[in-house]
């Protein structure tokens, strides 16, 4: 399947040369995006929540609960975010999230858990690829994927930091991680009022006399997302005007996040403290393999997209995907290490290759359409993790760890293959 050309906004160099200001914003918003993702908590999240004497069903429908939130969240908040311009959509998120860490530390038990359970997954749902609406609306073409893949690998770097310091800090007190989430949160908000403060000097400078047709292209897509737009249905519409090829790299990015995502925050946790009995202070050093073979393959992935098809490496994803799910029921902490460096390898190619190749059927829609169109991929992805991780907690007790993780893999095995094989059926590519 060939993507279609993307015929809108001039690169963020070209851009840049007319007030340095969009420069600035580009690297505040990068800033962010890796601030962001420091969550010391969620390595330990699981331990927290069942040393509470929460039952297993229980800790794995909380934790399906966050993705419901974020699922249902964007439909709750529409009239809010319909107000909002991107970077304050952001903001507003971030400000819920540190709600969300308050209420968790004040447990465990059941009201604290689920408050902020549902706050921290309404604060994801409003900044839920949110972030790549705004970098699309800055920069487009080789320059947009080059600079998702890089930050993509950074954000795994962060992701592996914060999980083995908060690993670390749990040890000392159970509320440590919490914090330091809630500290990381408020440095994004830093990074989200440069960004924005970037974006207003753009628009109030004046422009050069020799402003080209894409600068000035590129120019109105910063307005626009500076500006809210009431246009929210126009991401339906540039879903049916992309058909099938944009529909497929959503199916690929939710449905492949899902089978990462549900394992790691609630069977691999389960996986390592009550069959392996790992200690908790490597909890976050085995977790965060997860994220360094992530940021190896982010690296990697604007290479390996030069290389191969787009199918061919969705494909090698679901492999690696379902490969590390089926190491996991070998009941030892070796192959679990090996599974878990599978998975991050996975889930290092999975957002670059998605976003590469949905990002020329974003061009040419509005602010708060690319944020409908990139916000619904989470909330599929959070959807198929919430019933994962649902079923997942009813068959642990009947089936164990061993059979569970066989019943994945062949469920990710399957539901991709049915995903790739349609795709191709439906488009010429």
């Amino acid at each position: 399947m060939s993507a279609p050309t993307a015929t809108a906004p001039a690169t963020a160099a070209g851009a840049a040369a007319g007030t340095g200001a969009p420069t600035a914003a580009l690297r505040a918003l990068t800033g962010y995006r890796v601030v962001s993702r420091a969550y010391f908590h969620l390595p330990v999240l699981f331990v927290f929540l069942f040393r509470g004497h929460l039952p297993l069903w229980g800790v794995e429908t909380l934790m399906a609960g966050y993705g419901l939130t974020v699922a249902a969240a964007p439909l709750a908040l529409r009239p809010l975010t319909r107000r909002l311009s991107l970077p304050a959509t952001l903001a507003v998120g971030e400000s819920v999230k540190i709600a969300g860490l308050v209420c968790l530390a004040l447990g465990p038990g059941w009201t604290s858990a689920v408050v902020g359970q549902v706050l921290s997954g309404a604060g994801f749902a409003l900044t839920a690829g949110t972030d790549s609406a705004l970098l699309s609306t800055l920069t487009s073409g080789a320059d947009f994927r080059r600079r998702e893949a890089t930050t993509q690998g950074w954000m795994f770097a962060i992701s592996f930091a914060a999980g083995t310091t908060g690993a670390l800090l749990f040890g000392r007190a159970h509320t440590a991680p919490f914090a330091a989430s809630g500290g990381a949160a408020a440095l994004a908000l830093v990074c989200l009022a440069l960004t924005a403060a970037g974006l207003r000097d753009r628009t109030a400078a004046p422009a050069p006399a020799a402003t080209t047709a894409s600068a000035s292209a590129s120019a109105s897509a910063s307005a626009s997302a500076s500006a809210p737009s009431s246009d929210a249905a126009a991401a339906t519409a540039g879903e049916e005007r992309a058909g099938d090829g944009a529909r497929f790299w959503q199916q690929y990015y939710a449905l492949n996040r899902a089978f990462l995502l549900a394992p790691y925050v609630g069977f691999i946790p389960y996986l390592l403290a009550a069959r392996l009995h790992l200690g908790l202070s490597w909890f976050g050093a085995v977790l965060g393999l997860y994220t360094l073979s992530g940021f190896a393959a982010a690296r990697l992935s604007p290479k390996v997209m030069a290389k191969g098809s787009p199918r061919q490496l969705a494909a090698l994803s679901t492999v690696l995907t379902a490969g590390g799910l089926a190491l996991l029921a070998v009941p030892s902490l070796v192959t679990a290490l090996a599974a878990i460096v599978a998975l991050g390898l996975a889930g290092g190619f999975i957002r670059p290759i998605g976003m590469a190749n949905l990002e020329p059927y974003l061009q040419g829609l509005s602010a708060q359409a690319r944020r409908t169109m990139t916000g619904r991929m989470e909330q599929q992805q959070a959807v198929w993790s919430a019933l994962l991780l649902v079923a997942g907690g009813l068959l642990l007790p009947v089936l164990s760890t061993v059979g569970l993780f066989l019943v994945l893999a062949l469920a990710n095995l399957v539901v991709q293959t049915v995903v790739l094989l349609g795709a191709r059926r439906n488009s010429a590519g």
